[in-house]
């Protein structure tokens, strides 16, 4: 169908050419009359025919095509007065009408708008006047709410919903659809993917962890002070990128308006869960035009820290039977627990430089991004196993320190010739997620849980824990977990767009362009461990090397056991009740500075990898192919695209 109606409109094309250079062109602006700022989405139309335009973000609209006369140009805005206009156009020639529109006011009581209904009522214009489905959150919405990140500000849409990080919003849901399947763009220009990072050891000493591109971008990272617009596509149009199922969300970040601006904004703010009052924000931004407002520059730079604490209970179930119970239901038993607290710092850096050059019949803008966010992190985990053969009690813990880095450099040529305009994009787009090292631990007691009944609910569980106290719980485990994704692609797109009209009740548009990208992908990742318990010669050897290195050690030389007496946490902070001790509580926990040195200590003695040639047997820290190659990849992925479409027009009634 998009192919018939694209070849229909080329054929029509080829008998409105010859009429072309007899048109003229109306352009103006639309603005309001108090602020004098640009109104998008508004609808300009020459009254008595089907002809018109919708203003773009800065309340620009030009109408291309329209025969020599005079007319009456209309513009309406929801929440505003409609107004009119006589115009005159003449061949060849450029016809300038501004609209400056009043806010819609109550007779009789008083009416106050806000920065923020304001802002709703562009939002609402602008999802009016598209040609696809959509929700917009404007600028001024944006800036009113008081939204950490950009992946929260646009949850606010219809038909949205997050993924969260320690409870912060990141990642993006449309109408259900997981985030990999949503087209991330600025200025129609797809971000670079952040990648995700999962690390995981059994309790058996093997290792599992990766650090995932799942093609998502974390919004966590921008700052909501970056961004002018957020609009949500939810179906697409042939000039759009075609490889989002769910939906494609476009960000257009802020622009220098008129004069000389600056803004800056401090905030702080108190946790109550980790007691601490050293969150704060600081947003400062310059923006300037000169040159009769020709050249404009807008500069943005955001320094955030904020407290991600948390505590998280989670639960794993089996069915036992395949027969009823006398409530009629399958019965159920809980086969573990985990709870864990979570401590993480995180900290938010970016900047923005926009360079803007309006031209007589178009503009040139350099747009140049950053942002990093660090999280500095640490778990303590107590595994409760209910239904395994030796009713493990496990306390496993983990730190890091993660960077994920997002970058884009864009530059954008936009023109308009009167008999076809087009658009012209060259980009760079840069991420990097890195996680140089992810210590781990892990002591355990054998049957330090009993077993769970069916239908029994994890909360009066807590009788079956059989903690025997730091003499009975040991080291099991040591783990040095890294990586590192990055990407890094280069992005061309044309397109080209040519005024169609036949007649007052027939106009459009007819529109071609493309797209190609070519993206590097590189993934680096180690998975190294050592299982510390154990009888044989390589963990002896392990075990005595340690012992040398760190006297001092409750141990046990039959089965190289050291106990986790040595390595307790007296933090209060770690200790203290947890979910109301509803679960068991939070036990024991260890100190884990000795545990790092010990971790780095074994990873840095060749004596005990596991494919040294002089080691007497296989074992110990095992570092090889394995733990390394399955996930250290790089390829290249190159995209070619090309559309042809068109717009028509007759009435009320339009065609895509």
């Amino acid at each position: 169908m998009k192919n018939t109606l694209g070849l229909v409109a080329g054929i029509l094309l080829l008998f409105a050419l010859p009429a072309l250079a007899a048109n003229g062109t109306i352009k103006g602006k639309v603005i309001d009359k108090d602020t004098k700022e640009g109104l998008p989405g508004a609808n300009v139309v020459i009254k008595g025919t089907s002809t018109g335009a919708a203003t773009d973000l800065n309340g620009a609209f030009t109408i291309p095509t329209v025969p020599p006369g005079t007319y009456t140009l209309q513009v309406s805005y929801v929440g505003y007065l409609t107004k009119t206009a006589t115009v005159t156009v003449s061949n060849d020639a450029v016809t300038v009408q501004d609209f400056a529109l009043t806010g819609v006011a109550i007779q009789g009581q008083e009416f106050v708008v806000t920065a923020q209904a304001q802002g709703q009522m562009q939002a609402i214009n602008q999802q009016i006047s598209a040609n696809k489905i959509s929700n917009v959150v404007s600028e001024s919405r944006i800036q009113e709410l008081p939204d950490f990140n950009a992946a929260q500000a646009i949850s606010r849409l219809p038909g949205i919903s997050t993924l969260t990080s320690s409870g912060e919003a990141n990642k993006i849901v449309i109408r259900g659809l997981a985030p990999k399947f949503n087209q991330i763009t600025i200025g129609g220009v797809s971000l670079a993917t952040t990648g995700s990072t999962q690390i995981g050891v059994s309790s058996q000493g093997g290792t599992a962890g990766s650090i995932s591109n799942d093609r998502s971008v974390d919004l966590s990272m921008m700052s909501p002070y970056m961004i002018k617009s957020i609009s949500v596509y939810k179906s697409l149009t042939p000039d759009m990128n075609a490889n989002s199922i769910g939906g494609t969300v476009n960000m257009e970040l802020r622009e220098a308006p008129p004069e000389l601006h600056s803004d800056f904004l401090f905030q702080s703010g108190y946790t109550q869960k980790s007691n601490q009052y050293g969150n704060f924000r600081a947003v400062a931004s310059a923006s300037t035009r000169f040159l009769n407002d020709q050249i404009g520059v807008y500069l943005l730079g955001n320094i955030e820290q904020y407290d991600r604490d948390a505590d998280n209970m989670n639960a794993g179930y089996e069915i036992t039977s395949d027969t009823p119970g006398d409530n009629g239901y399958l019965p159920v038993r809980v086969t573990n627990v985990q709870l864990n607290r979570h401590f993480e710092t995180r900290k938010r850096f970016g900047g923005n430089l926009i360079l803007a050059y309006v031209l007589p019949s178009g503009s040139l803008k350099l747009v140049n991004m950053f942002s990093r966010l660090n999280s500095q992190y640490k778990d303590y985990r107590t595994i409760l196993n209910y239904s395994s053969l030796t009713s493990d009690l496990i306390f496993r813990y983990q730190e890091g320190d993660n960077n994920v880095d997002l970058a884009m450099n864009s530059l954008v040529f936009s023109y308009d010739l009167g008999f076809m305009s087009f658009d012209l994009r060259a980009a760079n787009n840069y991420s990097r997620n890195s996680l140089p090292e992810a210590p781990q631990s892990e002591f355990y007691q054998t049957r330090g849980v009993g077993t769970s009944t069916p239908n029994t609910i994890p909360e009066d569980l807590t009788t079956l824990i059989r903690y025997g106290g730091t003499e009975t719980a040991y080291l099991n485990t040591l783990t040095l977990f890294s990586s590192s994704y990055k990407e890094n692609g280069q992005t061309y797109k044309a397109d080209f767009k040519v005024p169609l009209r036949l007649g007052s009740d027939l106009a459009g548009y007819f529109k071609f362009g493309g797209e190609f990208n070519t993206t590097l992908h590189q993934n680096s990742q180690r998975t190294p461990y050592a299982t510390i318990a154990g009888a044989n010669t390589i963990q002896t050897a392990i075990a005595n090397g340690i012992r040398a290195q760190f006297p001092g050690m409750t141990y046990n030389s039959g089965l190289n056991l050291f106990s986790s007496t040595g390595f307790t946490s007296h933090d209060s902070d770690i200790l203290k009740s947890f979910l109301d001790d509803r679960f068991g509580g939070i036990i024991w926990a260890n100190d884990p500075s000795l545990l790092t040195n010990m971790i780095h200590y074994v990873a840095g003695n060749p004596a005990f990898s596991s494919y040294n040639a002089t080691a007497v047997e296989p074992g110990g820290w095992f570092d090889g192919y394995f733990q390394t190659f399955p996930n250290t990849y790089q390829y290249v992925e190159d995209y070619t695209a090309a559309f042809v479409m068109s717009e028509l027009k007759y009435g009320n009634l339009m065609v895509v």
